[in-house]
């Protein structure tokens, strides 16, 4: 074909010029046509965190084309590529769909182009055999036009030629909606760009796949062309008519699982969980318009990285939000907001840990061990003894009256607020314009109300967290919220499902260092404690695997990038996939938990290693248990989840396997009820 065309061009010894269709003859798309403008709509309500579905922003997209084109009797190819922009931006606005920081138009349209472009690259794919034969032209003198009739204007269509690596091929690029004129209109584009560059049709020679538009058309004005034949390309398009958007989904997704799966790196499809958590984070953040992310140790760290993975793939250039990874723990966390202690009642240990003894209430304020042995002694207390109800003790009372003590709680106090100054100043952001934004893992939220506490209530401290599984002291000024699971403002039978086993999300977002247990001066800011069996887990299980899904992340956003989905198609597979990683594991994956339990260590409390699944405290009889089964299973489930373990550590794991039908059970149980309660009135 490349040798039949050029022979064709060197025939005509006039022509100096090759016009060159874009769509279907150098780029293909693996979509419908119409496919991109549903990107384009998930592309720009994730930007701009718009309050509605991306749907509905499709639909509106084509309602305000429809309308320029029978209000100015132009084709939707020839329409103004910005008075598309501002119909549609009008239309948001006028339906209270677009927030208000977003009725500046100037930021929309750079939103709306962003999202048409990121839409546009994520489907194409090149005509190699075509684009060779142009570098050939090129090569022999000739002058190379992109002439296309599309959607959107010049800037985007010569992007698109940089991105795909062909830019240098072209002399000039017209796109039909930067002149009021297309090709399928009877050939207007052509007749405007011969006149614009001053030369004749026999000068031209067009290359196009539309029989009309790049051939008949171009032939009235003089210009000799060649047809490019696409019947399969185009009756593949025209097939993905058909089908479903949440059968694609699911299918991409299915995909991608099978891939990551493997022996050698157990619980990697966790990482497709965290990617929806980002992506969730992502679109708060913009709502939010957040300008500086803090992501909260240690479970932070890994997050961190996959935002800013998922910023580089689709955020705008130069409108990213400012990621930093703030080293605090609940231990650290209460370290800063003790207030005087006369005031100070304690109240985060009080909801934890009743029961302490000396030592563990003292490792609060980094007393050193010389330090909590001198005071015990002079207050004739055994430093080990477990003291039950110890805030109500007497112990306690007669440790508030102690001068020394008093003494050493305020230095401690005082100095840690110090330190922690100059740690965050170290941020270089300014609370007096922004509030603070925070990312944890969960489960309740200590540490931000804490820095609720730091900031003496001036600043609001907002959080989202992986799953928040507690309600300790929401108000207007530390707002939550769980992105894959919570109980506020209300938990549904999902959140029961997805929080169940929570601890594993911890443990595979673990880091490489230890515990904040406190502050300490510039250049080091933190005092930090590594136990060595966290230390071992990481170093032998968590780092290997964070690799492995590091080295998978931009095949998963590469392969959900031209994947049109809603939110409720993400929540309704991420709910089928957590009933699998916890029902269908593996003795392969049961070993790696126990493993990682070995390492699970606590800084508050007991500061206890490792996961105690003790089954006989669920506190229900057998009959109560038969009945919660029957009727609300979600309830069981986070006991069902962890028989395996148990069967697993007392060599009986080949008990497990009826484990795997509670799956099936759940499904066929959450339908019955929907369909006999309908009322609802048993969730």
């Amino acid at each position: 074909m490349k040798r039949e065309l050029i022979g064709q061009i060197q025939s005509k010894k006039e022509v100096e010029y090759i016009f060159c269709d874009f769509y279907d003859t150098i780029v293909h798309r693996n979509v419908h046509p119409l496919h991109t403008f549903k990107l384009w709509a998930k592309h720009l309500k994730q930007e701009l965190a718009l309050d509605s579905s991306s749907y509905e922003i499709f639909k509106i997209r084509r309602a305000s084309m429809e309308f320029l084109s029978e209000k100015t009797g132009l084709f939707e190819s020839e329409l103004s590529y910005l008075e598309v922009i501002k119909e549609v931006h009008n239309r948001l606005e006028c339906a209270n769909l677009i927030r208000p920081s977003h009725h500046d138009l100037v930021n929309f349209i750079k939103c709306f182009k962003e999202a048409d472009f990121a839409a546009e690259n994520s489907v194409q794919y090149l005509n190699t055999k075509m684009v060779d034969t142009l570098f050939q032209l090129k090569k022999m003198g000739y002058k190379i036009f992109c002439v296309s009739d599309f959607h959107f204007d010049t800037e985007i269509m010569e992007r698109l030629l940089k991105h795909h690596g062909i830019a240098h091929i072209y002399d000039k690029v017209f796109v039909s909606a930067a002149y009021n004129a297309s090709k399928e209109n009877n050939g207007i584009l052509y007749k405007k760009i011969l006149e614009e560059q001053q030369i004749n049709g026999g000068q031209a020679f067009m290359i196009g796949d539309n029989l009309k538009s790049d051939v008949e058309f171009a032939q009235l004005f003089g210009i000799e062309a060649h047809y490019l034949k696409r019947k399969s390309v185009k009756i593949n398009q025209k097939l993905r008519i058909f089908g479903s958007d949440e059968s694609d989904f699911k299918k991409t997704l299915k995909r991608f699982e099978a891939q990551i799966k493997s022996k050698k790196y157990p619980y990697a499809q966790y990482l497709i969980l965290f990617h929806f958590f980002i992506e969730r984070l992502y679109h708060e953040a913009r709502k939010n318009e957040t300008k500086n992310l803090f992501f909260l140790a240690r479970e932070g760290y890994f997050l961190k990285q996959l935002f800013d993975r998922y910023q580089n793939k689709f955020a705008i250039k130069g409108n990213e939000i400012k990621s930093h990874y703030l080293k605090m723990s609940r231990q650290g966390a209460m370290q800063i907001s003790y207030l005087p202690l006369g005031e100070e009642k304690f109240r985060h240990l009080r909801s934890k840990y009743n029961h302490f003894s000396l030592r563990q209430f003292f490792k609060s304020f980094l007393f050193d061990e010389q330090t909590t042995s001198s005071i015990a002694k002079r207050l004739s207390m055994d430093v080990d003894r477990l003291i039950p109800n110890f805030f109500e003790s007497e112990y306690f009372i007669q440790l508030q009256e102690d001068s020394i003590f008093q003494q050493l709680y305020e230095e401690n106090r005082i100095t840690q607020k110090e330190n922690f100054d100059s740690y965050l100043a170290s941020f270089n952001v300014d609370f007096d314009s922004e509030d603070m934004f925070l990312v944890d893992v969960g489960w309740g939220g200590t540490m931000q109300e804490c820095l609720h506490v730091y900031f003496k209530g001036k600043f609001e401290v907002t959080a989202w967290y992986l799953g928040l599984q507690e309600i300790y002291n929401i108000t207007p000024k530390t707002k939550r919220k769980g992105l894959l699971f919570s109980v506020h403002p209300n938990k549904s039978i999902k959140d029961e499902i997805m929080m169940a086993n929570r601890q594993l999300y911890e443990q595979l977002l673990a880091a490489p260092h230890g515990s904040t247990l406190g502050y300490s001066p510039s250049p080091e800011f933190t005092i930090e404690y590594h136990k060595k069996e966290e230390k071992y887990v990481y170093d032998n299980y968590i780092k290997k695997l964070h690799e492995y899904m590091s080295m998978q992340y931009d095949s998963l956003l590469q392969v959900l990038a031209p994947r049109f989905y809603e939110e409720q198609m993400v929540s309704d597979y991420l709910f089928d996939l957590k009933l699998s990683l916890d029902l269908h594991a593996n003795k392969n994956e049961i070993a790696f938990v126990h493993n990682l339990t070995k390492g699970f260590y606590q800084n508050i409390g007991n500061n206890n290693v490792g996961l105690d699944y003790d089954m006989g405290s669920i506190g229900l009889s057998p009959v109560q248990m038969i009945k919660q089964i029957l009727l609300k299973p979600e309830k069981t489930y986070r006991y069902i989840v962890k028989l395996k373990p148990v069967l697993f550590r007392k060599n009986l794991y080949f008990l497990s396997l009826p484990i795997s039908l509670y799956k099936p059970y759940l499904k066929l149980n959450f339908f019955l009820r929907d369909k006999i309660f309908k009322k609802q009135l048993l969730d």
